[in-house]
């Protein structure tokens, strides 16, 4: 069941993306500016190599690795059900292409879909997956082209920069969600520990010191100190 859901979750992330490329371009074609149909297209063809991307995942999906991304991934998949059904609702609407502020405030709304913390925990989970060549680093210069858009086009607009900002404020919080996510990920399961040094076996098959692990598997920083017990053992003069 936790497979299959998976399944339809990156599904439903091609879907979304592919929607987004696809009314990019819907944009494009009925804009009247050369440097602004120049944008939506160029915003087009990041939609279309994230959908790339998930696509490859696709074809890896039989994979163990795909079992535990998430802690529940039925919840995870209604709510992509749910954004997949927003997109198609703007794709349908009856809008005016010659507004900019119409326009952006639509592309303001699917790239906001599109910011939900499930795509970044995705990226980072599922790196290894692809090479670890995920749309992550992508899609910080989405936003930030995006922003730039709005800043160029309506400089005298600041409620509308605004939403530029709201974009990399809700990018910053997924990517801060994903790598707790993660982290949280790898210090749960089954961790190979010596039983006599204490020392961590890695997915390498090395064995490091429990800090050490730590440190590079978390933001955790270690400093010593000594438990009145191994004091007392140590140093049985200073008692």
């Amino acid at each position: 069941m936790t497979r299959n859901c998976l399944k339809e979750i990156l599904v439903l992330c091609q879907a979304i993306e592919k929607s987004a490329e696809e009314l990019y371009r819907t944009i494009a074609s009925q804009t009247a500016s050369t440097e602004h149909r120049e944008f939506w297209l160029d915003l087009a063809e990041d939609e279309k190599r994230h959908t790339a991307y998930w696509e490859e995942l696709l074809a890896h999906e039989s994979g163990e690795v795909f079992a535990h991304v998430f802690d529940h991934p039925e919840k995870t998949r209604n709510e992509m059900k749910d954004m997949k059904r927003l997109v198609d609702t703007m794709l349908n609407e009856k809008r005016s292409f010659a507004d900019i502020s119409t326009l952006i405030i639509l592309g303001f709304r699917l790239e906001s879909l599109m910011l939900h913390p499930a795509f970044c925990i995705m990226f980072r989970a599922l790196k290894e997956v692809t090479g670890n060549q995920s749309p992550e680093d992508d899609y910080q210069e989405h936003v930030n082209k995006f922003s730039a858009f709005i800043r160029k086009c309506l400089p005298e607009r600041a409620e509308m920069e605004v939403l530029g900002e709201m974009l990399s404020r809700m990018w910053d919080h997924s990517r801060e969600l994903a790598n707790q996510f993660t982290q949280i990920k790898t210090l749960r399961g089954l961790i190979p520990i010596c039983a006599n040094c204490k020392k961590i076996r890695d997915d390498a098959g090395y064995w490091n010191q429990i800090e050490s692990y730590l440190e590079e598997k978390t933001d955790a920083q270690f400093t010593h100190g000594i438990c009145p017990q191994c004091a007392r053992i140590l140093y049985p003069d200073l008692q």
